[in-house]
């Protein structure tokens, strides 16, 4: 990628829904800028399908593509690191051995994994964030009916990911395992599945559920994981593969890279900046609003991941041009859960089920894909 004194350095760390996007945003916008993407891992990965490739549905081809290739491709430099802070007073990004000088940056740094401070989560439960996850869960699956005639799976959280990671991991088993006795148990400190969504779509999973012999135990108030058990309070639930999906935070490190930070996020203004820099901007699951309207006005989804790289482009762009910037105004979005042959929309507190939303997701998905495996163009703006 050429360069020259001339052009802005727009600096992104993240490669997942929001940085990719605000790296599509900017080159479209305006073809001249200097643009860099540093990650950690080498691809994009599509990460509401990951329960579908646990589940042995969709080849992980379908959901991951590679991060340099795409990138270059369209004149973006793709950099692999792991980042380690922000220096705002010299402009740089620091990650292990370099530093990148840069005019504006965007983090984009996504979220981990919340263990609620609960002790054994780290060590005795599987996450499920990227493929690596997905494959560990596999083999330990694999490793345990290979040594048993019995299995048994607990899900930790009743949220969208969890509800997808049981019915698709459910039938695998019977299907992969059809000589083993299978117990499968998805748990939830709530009272049902799917909290945020209407009543009628979780009396409707549950009755998914016990069709497919899921079990499921609300108001399960989890206070420490052990080998093979899960402690609620006295009580205790035995499982062979213990799967933790209860939530999820932005990475400890954004406490201590360099902006003004809380455990809830990096805190940004309406215009996605961050609060103590003008030149540093933030986006997707690591942000936190400053004001508690729009703090309380959004939800982590992918939709609200390109809304954000969306504003975030224009308003570099109107920064470099000194015009007027975007602001940001919370809006509702819809919910897909996916669910093997039916999955459920929920738009505004109402709800439609049938094949045809399978395919409206898997529309979404291949397009989403398709944009960035082919060119950086204009489908962005139809899809969200």
């Amino acid at each position: 990628m050429s360069s020259h004194n001339s052009q802005k350095k727009i600096v992104i760390v993240g490669g997942g829904f929001a940085g990719l996007a605000s790296a599509a945003y900017l080159q479209q916008a305006d073809k001249t800028l200097d643009i860099t993407l540093i990650d950690r891992k080498e691809y994009h990965l599509f990460v509401p399908a990951l329960t579908e490739y646990l589940g042995g549905y969709i080849d992980k081809k379908k959901i991951t593509f590679p991060l340099k290739e795409t990138l270059e491709k369209n004149n973006i430099r793709f950099v692999k690191g792991t980042f380690k802070a922000i220096s705002p007073q010299k402009k740089e990004i620091a990650i292990e051995g370099h530093h990148f000088p840069y005019d504006y940056a965007v983090l984009a740094l996504g979220s981990e994994t919340n263990t609620f401070g609960i002790q054994g989560i780290l060590e005795y439960t599987s996450g499920l964030k990227c493929i690596s996850d997905a494959d560990s869960i596999k083999k330990k699956i694999k490793d345990v009916c290979t040594t048993k005639k019995e299995i048994s799976v607990a899900v930790i959280g009743g949220g969208i990911t969890g509800v997808q990671l049981a019915a698709y991991l459910r039938p695998h088993l019977s299907k992969n395992y059809p000589q083993h006795a299978v117990s499968f148990t998805i748990l939830d400190g709530a009272p049902r599945l799917l909290k945020e969504l209407p009543e009628d779509v979780s009396k409707k999973i549950e009755d998914y559920f016990l069709n497919q012999k899921i079990n499921m135990l609300f108001n399960a108030k989890v206070t420490k994981i052990e080998y093979h058990k899960i402690r609620l309070g006295e009580r205790s639930v035995p499982a062979d593969i213990i799967i933790w999906v209860a939530g999820v935070r932005p990475p400890k490190i954004i406490e201590k890279c360099g902006v003004a930070a809380t455990p809830k996020g990096i805190i940004v203004d309406e215009y996605f900046r961050s609060i103590t820099d003008q030149f540093v901007y933030a986006v997707g699951d690591c942000i936190a609003f400053q004001d508690e309207t729009l703090e309380k006005g959004w939800v982590r989804r992918a939709q609200n991941a390109h809304k954000h790289a969306r504003i975030v482009a224009a308003n570099i762009i109107a920064d470099i041009q000194k015009k007027e910037k975007i602001t940001f105004k919370p809006t509702p979005i819809p919910t897909i859960v996916v669910l093997p042959h039916k999955a459920i929309l929920i738009q505004n507190n109402h709800y439609f089920q049938n094949r045809l939303i399978n395919t409206l997701d898997h529309c979404i998905r291949y397009r989403h894909m398709l944009f960035y495996k082919s060119r950086f163009g204009r489908i962005m703006r139809w899809l969200f």
